[in-house]
């Protein structure tokens, strides 16, 4: 790590060029212990990406942002897959993702830095648990997470990604593969662009045909060379502007448990999940029209109203995640990469009295959030002189709005390219770094999920959040001319 750093002083110097090019002597990469051929490019990290990082260098803090992706699949045979071929294809991938090559050093002003390796292979760890009944196969599976989970990723290697291969009944071909990587890396909406990727090269070596090189759209290098031209003052004007005055308490201190000796280590996470009936979502949609919004602020309105009610507040922040892909940056859905942001969303009800007030208010908030997220959360800190001791906000919301993947190959070979492989379960898994999250996931089922750091939050306390917000979030939508008041205090 220090001959990196080294290399990277030179690259603060102007002695090395963020893109393809080094002007650096070979007596300057003998010392830092590289070759010409180790690195291919240096670009400063995104807002978040540097939070993560400090957030990962302190032993002190639990283990955070890591995602964990549980497929299990049936009809998996060894004529056409075994974990050589599967580990080959992996590695075929991380070769055309830069964003997958990349790992993470500080430079010589402590800035964070993102290096992108010309070369980085992964080793597919396989596990056998095919002798064991279903019932201890998911225990199994679950401590496998859970080890995987608090071995805590190095991020000056690459890549930041461990794949597993698990045998569950090698009779029918029933394989766990489970995904870890650091959300340093990746956000959700690069998971189905990277999984178009896997499948173009799985039909490219099942079937020998050549797939070209990956579209370089793709490259999240385009997004740091944009980010490194845009100025990030109109986003700090704006933040202090908003918050400026802000003084209140966060409301989810007030079911939030003291820290045990040694503070919250483990970073272990739990869950509550629920499906959201059919006509409650026509119901949202509809009442998201009347009030020109959308339904992702009718979610937020009701996660607003539960905080209030919870913690007694009526002045206070919540974090939205907000996905960065809103910018000016030609093709910017098209970059694999962690581009999202969390950033705050005030809601101040003593100026509100309807809930369609509300609904309008969290819709104008989140549109200024995606306007204005070229800042981290301890940047927006400082500029407002916050220091009450603890972050600004310690909840998020994440409204799951992501682009189906586009997995059709077209393939120059004959060969017939229908498997015999069924998706039987998929689940997942991940750990952020705020302890409590409300995750809206949309699609022919809705279902909402809120998790939790089981080290900070009693089960009863996120169980009674959570049915509260359900109610809100069947009550938004009639209430729409209702008082706030009357609605919390009701």
């Amino acid at each position: 790590l220090s001959g990196i750093e080294e290399l990277l002083q030179l690259f603060a110097k102007g002695e090395l060029s963020g893109g393809a090019g080094f002007n650096i002597s070979q007596n300057e990469l003998d010392r830092a212990q590289l070759s010409m051929d180790d690195i291919e490019s240096c670009y400063p990290a995104t807002p978040l990406q540097k939070e993560m990082y400090r957030l990962c260098q302190d032993p002190n803090l639990p283990i955070t942002n890591v995602t964990q992706m549980i497929t299990v699949y049936e009809g998996v045979s060894s004529q056409f897959m075994d974990t050589a071929r599967f580990e080959k294809i992996w590695n075929r991938v991380i070769s055309r993702n830069e964003i997958l090559r990349s790992s993470f050093v500080p430079d010589e002003q402590g800035d964070t830095m993102l290096v992108v390796r010309k070369n980085a292979t992964a080793t597919v760890t396989v596990k056998d648990f095919s002798e064991l009944d279903e019932a201890a196969q998911r225990t199994a599976i679950d401590a496998l997470l859970e080890e995987d989970h608090n071995d805590r990723y190095d991020l000056s290697q690459a890549p930041l990604l461990r794949i597993y291969w698990v045998d569950l009944d090698k009779t029918v071909g029933r394989v766990a593969i489970i995904q870890s990587n650091h959300q340093i890396i990746l956000d959700g909406w690069s998971s189905g662009l990277l999984l178009e990727d896997f499948t173009k090269c799985l039909i490219g070596e099942l079937t020998g045909s050549d797939i070209g090189a990956i579209d370089p759209r793709r490259n999240f290098s385009r997004y740091l060379e944009w980010l490194d031209e845009v100025s990030n003052e109109t986003c700090s004007q704006h933040w202090k502007q908003s918050l400026g005055d802000y003084c209140g308490t966060d409301p989810v201190l007030s079911i939030m448990e003291e820290p045990k000796e040694g503070g919250h280590q483990k970073g272990s996470y739990d869950a509550k999940e629920a499906t959201i009936d059919e006509g409650l979502i026509e119901s949202i949609k509809v009442a998201a029209r009347s009030t020109q919004t959308t339904s992702n602020a009718l979610f937020q309105a009701a996660w607003a109203l539960a905080l209030a009610k919870t913690g007694r507040s009526d002045d206070f922040i919540y974090g939205v995640t907000v996905s960065g892909r809103a910018g000016e940056l030609e093709d910017i859905s098209q970059i694999v990469g962690q581009a999202t942001n969390s950033m705050p969303i005030r809601v101040q009800l003593g100026q509100l009295e309807r809930i369609g007030d509300l609904v309008q208010s969290i819709h104008q908030s989140n549109n200024e959030a995606q306007s204005y997220n070229l800042i981290s959360l301890p940047q927006i800190e400082k500029e407002i002189e916050w220091n009450k001791g603890q972050q600004l906000y310690s909840s998020n919301v994440i409204f799951e709005n992501l682009p189906t993947p586009e997995i059709a190959v077209e393939s120059d070979s004959q060969q017939d390219l229908s498997l015999p492989i069924g998706i039987k379960e998929t689940w997942w898994r991940d750990s952020w770094h705020f302890p409590l999250r409300l995750f809206v996931v949309p699609g022919p089922t809705t279902w909402i999920r809120i998790a939790y750091n089981k080290d900070m939050f009693r089960a009863e306390d996120i169980e009674m959040l959570t049915s509260t917000y359900l109610d809100y979030l069947n009550a938004v939508h009639e209430k729409i001319d209702s008082s706030v008041k009357e609605l919390i205090e009701g």
